[in-house]
């Protein structure tokens, strides 16, 4: 389409928007050329109004010259090591040639940055990428003024922040100043885009906790004009006033009130008028504070309950009592509970709703994805679970086909649980997770979207139940895999093994899948974890002792350590289990009678020290009485090799005084 299109019809286009401020959807529609082709003209204009309107220059006397016929040439061969002064809108500095190639090319330099260009490239002053990130962004005719968001800022803060550094681009951290006295003059670095969202100081920031609310809707019975307020900068939980009485609340939660001395400010600042009055309700771990003559403090625990929340509904409202002279004993009932907890998890949806339209209606062109995308899940999470009214979402859809804005809405689970039935009908199977039909892949989609947000009903839930029943394609529950490999290891006295029958090795590739899923429960994997213990250690035990003996029968020998296969590993499993200590009292003994026959004396030792935790001289002791008793006469240092290990480890160990021992 643009290609069709002339020179002065594209002008006419860049007119309307620039000079007559019609929208490009306006344009678009009377005149049939693509919004996209719209779009890049004008960005194309920007560019080449920038180009021209920006200043650039770039000094070139210093270079030498030579005289070809009647003119005066830069003779560009001889230019290296030459620095040249530039301008370049806001930038300034000095572009250094380093290199001289034929063809007219050289390389310059820029703040160590190079580049290889044409002489004529220069002149026309085609150096952009010489220059850093943040000066090409500041370059970008689309780049916001610093003056613009300075004025901005106090457009929306007043005189609460003060920026500290320089605007670049919407993305990246600028610093900025919070001016207040509670904070201690807090400096931190937000993006542009999202500190004129609203997000504040973080130091003097705290979310709303489940507590904080239910006071809230206690105290607005009473109260209607209570609300959460700003001191300086420093939000205060809830500030509502009485008579000529300004009277704030304010819940400290443990985790972000450990800094005592700014809760301390906090107080001194509010209570500079001498007709305020601040109840501090604090969670057990904040610091003590100091008293003041108008500040109450309350202590709560950490946890919640009905009871607890109505306990200090009592000594809240006795305080509040006392200062405003009324009687008002609120209470905590289920459904000031529920009503609580759905605000806590939840947004207001009517506040929502009018956010979305509202910013719907300062955009004039439809909403990209890359746009607000935190407020258009919030909406989109809002239609999912139905929590519009009737009203709103009638507005709600007549903006969206207006606006055509990009929100997914979904359809009501009972049509969704048609079609379950429909494509069960047809393929005898319900639809699979695996990207295949398009058609089936969504209606997947659709179920696990409704499971995981709850949207079934128990009857619905109960329909379903029996339709994965009839499926040829059903899932096991956690709850029936457990229960099946439960009834698999009672009656085999053992774990489903890989290596068994395909059944077995489906079973335990099942239970390690949803292990590593972590889709059990507790109590299972807990149970799983008993099994496994119970049977795959002992299993193992007895699979070791059993070829350990059968391969001393079988070599009479005990298995090399370094040898290579079955033989060294089965000699490095031994030595681990007795390491660890997982045979029994009666097994070591079995063992370490099987290995002395094959052992000298200062393996069995170092056996009975390493493996078994013996002391040396006990084991000595034992085989020095053997000894005697066996041969009928002391240990002599002339006798064969295992006679003259003994020896030597009595003088070691036991000493000749109890011991004696001869020399021929």
């Amino acid at each position: 389409m643009q290609a069709r299109c002339s020179a002065e019809e594209k002008q006419k286009v860049i007119n309307r928007y620039f000079v007559d401020k019609d929208s490009v959807n306006t344009i678009a529609s009377e005149t049939g050329i693509p919004c996209g082709t719209i779009y890049s003209w004008i960005e194309q204009h920007k560019q080449k109004y920038f180009e021209d309107s920006t200043e650039k220059h770039i000094d070139l006397s210093t270079l030498p010259r030579r005289t070809y016929g009647k003119e005066l040439h830069i003779e560009w061969s001889k230019s290296v090591g030459h620095k040249l002064s530039f301008v370049y809108g806001h930038i300034t500095g000095e572009l250094e040639i380093l290199e001289h190639h034929k063809g007219n090319y050289i390389v310059v330099c820029f703040q160590n940055k190079s580049k290889k260009l044409r002489t004529n490239a220069l002149m026309d002053m085609k150096i952009t990428d010489l220059f850093s990130a943040q000066d090409r962004k500041r370059l970008n005719p689309n780049t916001k003024a610093h003056e613009t968001f300075v004025s901005e800022v106090k457009a929306l803060y007043q005189d609460e922040y003060t920026v500290l550094s320089t605007y670049v681009s919407n993305k990246t951290p600028i610093q900025i100043r919070h001016n207040s006295r509670i904070c201690n003059y807090g400096i931190f670095s937000p993006t542009p885009n999202n500190f004129l969202r609203g997000s504040g100081c973080p130091y003097c920031y705290s979310p709303r906790s489940f507590p904080e609310i239910c006071i809230m809707m206690a105290v607005s019975m009473l109260f209607p004009n209570a609300k959460k307020d700003r001191i300086e900068g420093r939000e205060c939980d809830i500030v509502f006033f009485y008579q000529d009485k300004c009277i704030g609340i304010q819940y400290d939660g443990c985790y972000y009130h450990k800094n005592a001395e700014t809760d301390e400010a906090f107080n001194s600042i509010f209570l500079s008028n001498p007709q305020s009055y601040l109840i501090r309700i604090r969670e057990k771990g904040c610091p003590e504070l100091k008293t003041y003559e108008r500040a109450f403090y309350l202590s709560t625990p950490t946890n919640y309950s009905i009871k607890k929340l109505q306990e200090l509904f009592n000594s809240l409202f006795e305080r509040i009592n006392s200062i405003t002279g009324c009687d008002f004993h609120p209470q905590m009932t289920k459904q000031l509970w529920q009503k609580a907890r759905q605000e806590f998890n939840t947004y207001n949806p009517k506040q929502l709703a009018e956010e979305y339209i509202a910013y719907s209606d300062t955009h004039e062109n439809p909403q990209h994805q890359q746009e607000h995308p935190l407020l258009r899940e919030q909406v989109e999470s809002a239609l999912q679970k139905q929590q519009f009214s009737g009203e709103i979402l009638e507005h709600l859809y007549a903006v969206q086909q207006q606006k055509k804005l990009l929100v997914r809405t979904e359809r009501d689970p009972q049509s969704i649980l048609c079609s379950l039935k429909n494509f069960l009908q047809q393929n005898g199977r319900l639809p699979r997770q695996q990207k295949g039909d398009a058609a089936e892949h969504r209606l997947y989609l659709e179920m696990k979207r409704c499971l995981t947000n709850n949207r079934f009903s128990e009857k619905q839930l109960v329909e379903l139940q029996q339709l994965r029943k009839q499926s040829a394609n059903t899932r096991m529950t956690s709850q029936e895999l457990f229960e099946e490999y439960v009834q698999f290891v009672q009656e085999n006295h053992r774990l489903p093994n890989a290596s068994g029958s395909a059944a077995e090795k489906s079973l335990d590739c099942k239970v390690a899948h949803r292990l590593f899923r972590n889709t059990f429960t507790r109590e299972q994997v807990e149970e799983i974890c008993k099994l496994r213990q119970k049977f795959s250690l002992k299993n193992r035990k007895n699979r070791i002792i059993a070829e350990y003996q059968q391969f001393v029968q079988n070599n009479l020998r005990l298995p090399d350590h370094s040898a290579p296969g079955t033989e060294g590993a089965l000699e490095r499993s031994m030595q681990h289990y007795l390491r660890k200590g997982v045979f029994s009292a009666e097994e070591c003994n079995m063992i370490a009678e099987m290995r002395a026959v094959y052992q000298t004396l200062s393996k069995q030792l170092r056996d009975q020290v390493q493996y078994f935790k013996k002391a040396p001289e006990v084991f000595i002791e034992s085989k020095y009485v053997q000894f005697v008793e066996k041969k009928g006469r002391l240990p002599c240092m002339r006798g064969d090799k295992e006679e003259r290990e003994l020896c030597r480890m009595v003088l070691r160990y036991l000493g000749t005084e109890n011991f004696p021992i001869t020399k021929i």
